[in-house]
């Protein structure tokens, strides 16, 4: 999948070990989703709920997180070079996020 326009959706699925690059969640409840090892490069989460998602292992580099909800989110070795973070966020320990990344990535 890629380019793909989930707006306005809501998914209660696992997008595991998937390819989903430069698709727009935005406005979407997402809570729970695994989206484990998938590759969310370039992709739009504006005001979206990603509570209790799991992004371990996934690449989103240059993705929108603005103004989502991250409650609970696990980001843990995530790749987050370019990533716009919502309202400031702090990510958990091992998250890799480059000293290019937009908002706070503290970890």
């Amino acid at each position: 999948l890629d380019n793909v326009n989930f707006q306005n959706s809501i998914i209660d699925t696992a997008i595991y070990i998937s390819y989903v690059k430069n698709s727009n969640f935005s406005n979407a409840n997402l809570s729970g989703v695994d989206f484990q090892k998938s590759n969310l490069e370039n992709s739009i989460f504006n005001n979206t709920n990603l509570s209790n998602c799991n992004f371990i292992a996934s690449d989103i580099s240059n993705a929108d997180l603005e103004d989502s909800t991250v409650t609970n989110t696990n980001f843990s070795y995530s790749k987050a070079s370019n990533t716009k973070w919502t309202n400031g966020n702090n990510l958990p320990q091992n998250t890799i996020c480059s000293s290019n990344s937009i908002g706070q990535c503290n970890y």
